[in-house]
């Protein structure tokens, strides 16, 4: 829950937009997301899956077992995107 979303994810989306690799490999495991990151991780993951340069894209969405509403935001951001393959990896919550 960054207090400025735009100032956290801004960075990272014009790494994303200018990266130069075949294959990337994103691994998303998040314990909370609130509608304004959710939003951003959209925008940052459309911009992934719209590189020319990324011929594959997998997103590992890992998720609490649980936390229907995580599983469910994955499968929202996957039927968003054209390139990108999730894999989703349920586990438990640590005692």
């Amino acid at each position: 829950m960054p207090e400025n979303v735009t100032k956290f994810y801004s960075p990272l989306i014009e790494w994303v937009r200018m990266l130069k690799a075949e294959v990337v490999k994103l691994d998303i495991n998040l314990e909370y997301l609130n509608s304004a990151s959710s939003k951003k991780l959209l925008e940052l993951l459309k911009v992934l899956d719209a590189n020319n340069n990324i011929t594959v894209l997998i997103v590992n969405w890992h998720y609490e077992s649980d936390d229907e509403d995580a599983l469910e935001s994955g499968q929202i951001f996957e039927e968003l995107l054209f390139k990108a393959q999730f894999r989703y990896h349920e586990y438990s919550e640590a005692a």
